[in-house]
C-alpha cells in the first residue's frame, strides 16, 4: 500500500475511536484490475470501503449516516428546548408585569406582594384568576391585602 495523505485534512476522525484517519492506494497484483483506494484508522485500523478513485473512498469514510441523523435531531431537541425556554421568559415576565399592574392599581399591595413565600405560586394562581374571571380575582386580592394589613 502506498500513503497518500495530501488530503488528511479532508477526512474525518475514526467513527468507532477518534483516531487520525489516513487515505491508502493499494496496487493490486492482477493488472487488470488496477488501483484502488481505501481510509482506514491508524489507531484502531478501522477500514473503509475499496473504492477506485481516491476522492470516493474519502466520501465514503466520511459519510456517516447515523451521525447526521443523530446530529439533525439534536438541532431539532435544541430548537424545541430554546423555544420552551423563551416560552417560559416570557410567561415570568408576563407574571411580573401582572403583579407589578396588579400593585400598582391598588388591587395588590407591595407589602403583600413581599410576604408571599413562593412568588411563583402566588403569580400562578393570580393569573389564573385573570384569565378565568377578573372579579374572582379581585376578591382574592382584596381579601389577601385586608388579611396582610391586618398582621
Amino acid at each position: 500500500m502506498t500513503k497518500d495523505n495530501e488530503n488528511i485534512s479532508e477526512l474525518l476522525p475514526c467513527p468507532f475511536c477518534g483516531g487520525e484517519a489516513l487515505v491508502e492506494r493499494e496496487i493490486l497484483r492482477h493488472q487488470l484490475i488496477g488501483t484502488r483506494w481505501r481510509c482506514h484508522c491508524s489507531i484502531c485500523g478501522a477500514d473503509g470501503s475499496p473504492k477506485k478513485i481516491k476522492q470516493e473512498a474519502i466520501k465514503a469514510w466520511n459519510t456517516r449516516p447515523i451521525e447526521e441523523k443523530l446530529q439533525a435531531e439534536k438541532a431539532e431537541l435544541e430548537l424545541k428546548y430554546n423555544s420552551i425556554l423563551s416560552v417560559q421568559n416570557q410567561n415570568d415576565s408576563v407574571t411580573a408585569e401582572l403583579l407589578e399592574c396588579l400593585s400598582k392599581i391598588g388591587h395588590v399591595s407591595k407589602k403583600a406582594i413581599d410576604n408571599f413565600d413562593d412568588y411563583t405560586m402566588c403569580a400562578d394562581g393570580v393569573y389564573e384568576c385573570v384569565l378565568s374571571n377578573y372579579e374572582s380575582a379581585k376578591q382574592i386580592l382584596n381579601k389577601y391585602s385586608e388579611d396582610n394589613n391586618d398582621k
